[in-house]
């Protein structure tokens, strides 16, 4: 499958026109990760938002020695686009891949 048709499947992409998900795609950066690999830091740059494809990603923040899970995002999902529509320079939570 095509990035360009995986795209389509997340609900919130599926009645794009095709030159607007081309734009995504040409964009955009696949990233894969191994669970448990963190995908991005708390405090890391608030410079894009993110499409969970497959697999499932842990929001977190560290508060004493423990981590307060926010959120858990699964497949066709878009996520981190609260920070940026916010205005936050930095993103308030960590991500790691869950599966």
């Amino acid at each position: 499958m095509t990035l360009k048709e995986a795209l389509r499947q997340v609900p919130l992409f599926a009645q794009l026109p095709d030159t607007r998900l081309q734009w995504l795609t040409e964009q955009g950066t696949e990233v894969f990760l191994e669970p448990g690999e963190l995908h991005r830091a708390e405090g890391s740059p608030t410079d894009c938002v993110f499409v969970m494809l497959e697999g499932e990603v842990r929001v977190f923040q560290k508060v004493g020695d423990q981590e307060l899970v926010l959120a858990t995002y699964g497949s066709k999902t878009l996520y981190g686009e609260i920070p940026v529509l916010m205005g936050d320079e930095y993103f308030w939570a960590s991500w790691t891949r869950r599966n």
